[in-house]
């Protein structure tokens, strides 16, 4: 194993002083930490490679794509298994795992979390055993497999028990979004006000914002539109306040659909309209269709009604599902 050169006189390592400071940092430091996975695999600096991966994964969640991260995961996994350390070895079969699964290759997906999934219990690792359980279910999700899904989250809220209260946040977090997903509002309210609660008593400030808008969605389909609405808005200066546009284009289409059940037409419109508008200046997927629609959206904007609300919420919905949910599943 070679060894890395002593860094010049007068370098420093940078140290952001929190959340909203380390996504830009990685942003602009991202090209650098993916030449050193590439450079240390190469000369055989093992362990540095997978650490370096596994060190950013939080930050690297919220700006790359599951495509650009999956070569650095894949570098990562052939270097933890030449060293031959099951920890290791274990946490980057889950990373390429969660990868896969966004890129909807399942198959592949269940393949490297299941032999992750096999060395965390092995190690006794419960938090390890959580985290592949999650992702396992967001797979089953994918599939269309729904008592999968809610078994695997089940389960993974039982190893969760066994770990740490944030592990047991993003379990609970993830449990409400699969019962909500598959329509069961009223099962998702308890694990999500409980994932919320353990949020704000343990300061996990990540997941206030994912957690909210599941739970304003499960109130809004049970009967609380007025609540629906004021834990919409919570989750929108929490995700404006962190620079998540796609986050916030989530919530603002699911703002819009309780304004309107609870009888403000002018809300929802005004939330429809500005859900197409930030569409255009969010780098999340997008169409020459959309774009359309929402020039054409715009120039209608003097008229009112019930006429132009409908076709505003028939936009958004179209436009929704075409673009992955960012909120209410923590990244696999």
């Amino acid at each position: 194993m070679g060894e890395l050169a002593p860094a010049d006189a007068g370098v420093v390592p940078e140290t952001p002083g929190g959340v909203n400071d380390a996504v830009p940092w990685y942003v602009r430091e991202r090209p650098v930490l993916a030449a050193l996975v590439d450079g240390a695999g190469a000369a055989g600096l093992d362990r540095d490679a997978v650490t370096i991966l596994l060190d950013s994964r939080m930050v690297s969640a919220a700006v790359n794509t599951a495509r650009d991260a999956l070569s650095y995961a894949l570098t990562a996994l052939a270097a933890a298994r030449r060293l031959g350390d099951p920890i290791l070895e274990a946490e980057a079969e889950r990373e390429v795992g969660g990868k896969y699964a966004q890129l909807h290759e399942l198959d592949l997906a269940d393949r490297h979390l299941g032999r992750a999934l096999d060395l965390f219990l092995s190690l006794g690792d419960a938090t390890g055993e959580a985290h592949t359980l999650r992702t396992l279910g967001y797979a089953a999700i994918l599939r269309e497999q729904a008592d999968r899904a809610i078994d695997l989250y089940l389960q993974s809220v039982q190893a969760a028990r066994r770990a740490s209260t944030a592990v047991l946040a993003a379990a609970l977090a993830d449990l409400g979004w699969a019962f909500a997903r598959f329509g069961r509002y009223r099962d998702a309210i308890e694990p999500t006000e409980d994932a919320l609660r353990i949020a704000r008593e343990d300061g996990i400030p990540y997941l206030e914002p994912i957690v909210l808008p599941t739970l304003a969605v499960a109130r809004a389909k049970t009967g609380s539109a007025e609540q629906a609405v004021g834990l919409f808005e919570e989750a929108l200066s929490l995700l404006r306040a962190h620079g998540n546009r796609s986050g916030e284009l989530d919530v603002l289409a699911d703002d819009g659909d309780a304004l309107s059940e609870l009888g403000d037409p002018g809300g929802a419109r005004r939330v429809w309209t500005g859900y197409l508008r930030l569409v255009e200046v969010t780098d999340t997927q997008e169409s020459v269709s959309d774009l359309a629609v929402s020039g054409r959206t715009r120039q209608a904007e003097v008229t009112s009604g019930p006429v132009l609300s409908t076709a505003l919420r028939t936009t958004v919905r179209s436009r929704r599902s075409t673009s992955p949910k960012s909120t209410g599943c923590i990244a696999p």
